[in-house]
């Protein structure tokens, strides 16, 4: 299965895509900034194509008239959701895109693809991204799919993670999941209102 937008086809990853990942994912300005690690090898792009990005509904981004993948996008799995608010029925993205594609319109192009599917072929409900605080070059992108900034709260790493949500009304905050003022105080209290910003897109640790 493929979908399509204006210029990009959004496909499953293949094994045969682990020397384009690796190209992408060996920046130190694309993983880390995603929250996963930089890639060392060919192999450990081709153990995470393997593992992680065999997941449902986990998108190679590849631009029309190429057959090589520039980034990512995709669901992550319900398990693995970052905020503790998200509810069942509803569904977090993950994106990232390759340095050198970057301030070309691929990654709203992508996510607004992802977010038509999840409407209109899916019925997911309410649809979040969580991303570090520091990451403008995402809050972009999810501003542009119509997200808006819902939440700003701890992460496992003492940085700080914004929460953006995309309906059409603003959701009420939910009992556990956004943090008072006793819990921004309070490391523990965070923590437990707030799951842990796990490594990697799809919320599984990278080898």
């Amino acid at each position: 299965m493929m979908l399509e937008s204006e210029r990009l086809i959004l496909r499953p990853w293949r094994p045969s895509d682990a020397e384009a990942l690796y190209r992408c994912a060996r920046s130190e300005r694309v993983g880390p900034r995603a929250g996963w690690p930089v890639h060392t090898s060919v192999e450990m792009s081709a153990e995470v194509i393997r593992t992680v990005f065999s997941e449902p509904e986990t998108w190679a981004v590849v631009r029309k008239g190429s057959a090589e993948p520039i980034g990512c996008v995709g669901l992550v799995p319900a398990a693995a959701h970052h905020y503790a608010g998200i509810a069942p029925g509803e569904r977090e993205i993950g994106y990232w895109m390759g340095e050198e594609h970057w301030g070309r319109g691929y990654a709203p192009e992508a996510v607004g693809r992802l977010v038509v599917r999840c409407r209109e072929e899916l019925s997911v409900g309410r649809l979040w991204i969580t991303l570090r605080e520091e990451n403008r070059n995402s809050r972009r992108v999810a501003e542009k799919c119509g997200f808006s900034l819902f939440d700003t709260v701890p992460n496992s790493d003492g940085g700080r993670m914004s929460v953006f949500v995309a309906t059409s009304g603003k959701p009420a905050p939910r009992a556990g999941c956004r943090l008072n003022s006793r819990s921004r105080k309070d490391p523990a209290q965070a923590n437990r209102a707030v799951r842990p910003v796990l490594i990697g897109m799809r919320g599984r640790r990278l080898p």
